[in-house]
């Protein structure tokens, strides 16, 4: 007996016209009518296929479709009798930085359990950008975490047709159980590796405005941590079944996927979600302990922290800056010039100095720029290092000679040698309280070749 499970009676609506009615169920049941999740429990409303709408009737579902929706229902389950087929999700919604995890842990979860899933995703036209990047690659390496298909169709207006008959024939031949399913699995699979392929760890850790750090994300060797900055205050947490924790669950579970595994599908860091401005006697988290959005974010997480637990600190660009700049003062160098984010570079005295010869030779500033018995240090501060860099230092090296002249001119220094260096934290701390004991940098300057050469302050 073939069976459509779907979140609601709209859901299957859509997914019937979608595949264009091809498909005959036999019967059809809906999780939502109204308000409440009662499908978490098992409780679905009988849906008449002829009538086109939902009963009042409720019947017990299988406790294989019922594991399926324990991480919000999927759109669509297609089932012959209790025995799952096909996890379907269908958006219309164009991928966006705040929604892109929205749906993720829907079809996660169907992997996790062992059963095929697609999600069907509507993009616009030439549009394949970092989002869509981070998206596909989650659910490729979801696919290698739980050794099940998880897939994404990516369809535009110019595909759309082609995406909806792949879409049909992966249901017909998952219904069918024929070796179609697999070979349409691995064409999918093999389109997003190709999508997957452009994806880069960097472009999540830089924020979108083109920044340094990102605040909701710290990524260590051995760690990794989100950091949930919603506040106590504002009515959803009235009015809102979920609270203001929406879309917070799929972001946690992005990290995990993205961050918490290599490529092979194993474990290499843990996971801690931070709740930096709710306590955690916070009155909705002890109303609503058991809330889906509230008890997925401590199930995908290996620890949560609550704002009195840790006084977190969030790596910023300019914390890691003026960090640096600290040592390097702590190593008798004399700092000319810092360029923090959201401050202004004209300064004054040698820091607006420094900042008029840099724009006037560069049109650009470093970091840091300093000085200490004869050597001018110019400095990039970042979480990683990457070609951009280099293509920086080349800017300054090849008109170095005109740097030293213009700054030994307007500042009276002697400069015997200038030396390009870049910075970043390692092992960050994660509370005020070790920031202020110890920050470990590492630290090096690159050659007129841009080979890496560690660099002694002393």
């Amino acid at each position: 007996m073939l069976i459509i499970w779907g979140e609601t009676e709209g859901e299957i609506q859509d997914f019937l016209e979608l595949t264009k009615n091809e498909i005959k169920f036999d019967k059809a049941y809906i999780g939502k009518k109204g308000v409440g999740n009662n499908y978490l429990n098992g409780k679905y409303y009988i849906y008449d296929l002829l009538a086109h709408a939902a009963t009042d009737v409720v019947i017990e579902a299988p406790a294989r479709i019922t594991a399926l929706v324990q991480w919000c229902s999927p759109d669509i389950i297609l089932s012959e009798d209790e025995k799952p087929l096909l996890s379907i999700e269908t958006t219309y919604h164009t991928l966006t930085y705040n929604n892109i995890a929205q749906r993720i842990p829907r079809q996660i979860k169907s992997a996790k359990e062992g059963n095929e899933n697609v999600i069907f995703q509507k993009i616009e036209t030439g549009n394949l950008n970092d989002l869509v990047y981070w998206f596909v690659k989650t659910f490729e390496k979801a696919t290698e975490i739980y050794k099940t298909s998880s897939m994404v169709l990516l369809a535009t207006e110019d595909n759309f047709e082609s995406k909806r008959q792949t879409l049909i024939d992966l249901c017909k031949s998952a219904i069918k159980k024929d070796v179609q399913f697999t070979k349409i699995c691995k064409e999918i699979l093999d389109d997003m590796n190709k999508i997957a392929q452009s994806y880069t760890e960097t472009s999540i850790l830089m924020n979108k405005r083109g920044g340094k750090f990102r605040k909701w994300l710290k990524i260590d060797d051995n760690d990794a941590y989100v950091y949930i900055g919603v506040k106590p205050e504002g009515a959803g947490w009235e009015t809102k079944g979920t609270g203001l924790m929406d879309p917070y669950p799929g972001l946690v579970k992005m990290v995990e996927i993205l961050f918490c595994y290599n490529n092979n599908g194993k474990k290499i860091r843990r996971l801690t979600t931070v709740f930096t401005e709710l306590p955690r006697n916070f009155w909705w988290f002890e109303k609503h302990p058991d809330e889906i959005y509230y008890k997925m974010i401590k199930e995908f997480s290996d620890e949560v922290k609550y704002k009195e637990e840790s006084r977190m600190i969030q790596v910023t660009q300019s914390l890691v800056i003026n960090k640096i700049a600290e040592l390097l003062k702590r190593f008798g160098y004399r700092i000319l010039y810092k360029d923090l984010p959201g401050t202004s570079r004209s300064g004054f005295g040698e820091r607006a100095k420094i900042n008029l010869i840099f724009e006037h030779i560069f049109d650009k500033s470093p970091d840091i720029v300093a000085f200490k018995n004869g050597v001018l240090l110019v400095i990039e501060v970042d979480n990683n290092f990457s070609n951009e860099y280099k293509e920086k230092f080349d800017i300054y090296r090849n008109l170095s000679s005109t740097l030293i002249s213009e700054i030994q001119n307007d500042l009276h220094l002697k400069i015997n040698k200038l030396e390009f260096g870049f910075g970043y934290i390692k092992n960050a701390p994660k509370t005020e309280e070790q920031s202020l004991i110890t920050m470990n940098f590492s630290y090096f300057i690159l050659d007129e070749n841009n080979t890496v050469i560690p660099y002694n302050l002393n």
